[in-house]
């Protein structure tokens, strides 16, 4: 073998290990490019259910807010027909011996 087909087959020697480093790395980038597409569409998919939960707890919570208001109301409107019907006027009062100022 002459020193030519020696520096011939180490040059192809080396070629087949840059194109094989070459393979691999390509494929380790792919592997990491697919893996990041897949890791970013859960993320999508979990934010959109985080979403759709707060969602439908805030529809809840407004639907308990208006229950709640509208028996405060319904309370309030109770007291307020209730205090009508105690203190009806100067009549009331004189019927409980107080004066009323139209007698002085």
């Amino acid at each position: 073998m002459s020193r030519l087909e020696q520096k011939q087959g180490w040059r192809h020697r080396l070629g087949w290990l840059v194109g094989e480093l070459l393979v691999v790395f390509a494929g380790v980038s792919a592997a990491f490019v697919v893996e990041n597409y897949r890791d970013n569409r859960k993320q999508v998919a979990e934010m959109h259910q985080a979403i759709a939960g707060i969602i439908t707890e805030l529809t809840e919570t407004e639907t308990k807010a208006r229950r709640y208001s509208d028996a405060i109301l319904t309370e309030v409107t109770r007291w307020e027909g209730l205090t009508k019907k105690i203190c009806r006027g100067p009549a009331k009062a004189k019927r409980y011996g107080a004066r009323s100022s139209r007698s002085t």
